[in-house]
């Protein structure tokens, strides 16, 4: 299978994490990056059928010591993320490419915070493409 778009060397990598809910009672995900690197696409997709459109938040969390709140950390450039209600179904999804030139480093925390939809518990996934420094 063909690539969709242009990865040269594959220097990308995909991190990706999943909730339990982002409709009625929606629940924070979190997934740390393994390198320092740009993100260059953020992506998510529902488990099921929602109302209201889904307001994703998406947010880099410096690194913090052990035992120490990682706070709220710094919107990804081009966030929300929004799941679009209308036909909502298993497999609805969205992606966006940051409209400013954005950067992970080893460690720090990519955090994804749904809100604003309605429906019973739908989970979703979220992943985010970093290209390697």
């Amino acid at each position: 299978m063909a690539l969709p778009s242009l990865h040269p060397l594959l220097h990308e990598q995909t991190f990706s994490t999943s909730t339990n809910s982002i409709a009625s009672t929606p629940l924070a995900c979190v997934t740390r990056a393994a390198f320092s690197g740009k993100v260059v696409k953020v992506t998510g997709v529902s488990h099921g059928i929602f109302t209201t459109d889904c307001s994703v938040a998406v947010a880099i969390i410096p690194s913090v010591a052990g035992g120490t709140a990682p706070g709220g950390g710094t919107a990804i450039s081009g966030s929300p993320l929004v799941l679009t209600a209308a036909s909502s179904a298993a497999g609805t999804s969205n992606v966006f490419v940051p409209t400013a030139e954005t950067f992970v480093n080893e460690g720090d925390l990519i955090m994804f915070t749904p809100s604003g939809s309605t429906g019973t518990t739908i989970g979703g996934n979220f992943a985010v493409i970093i290209k390697s420094a």
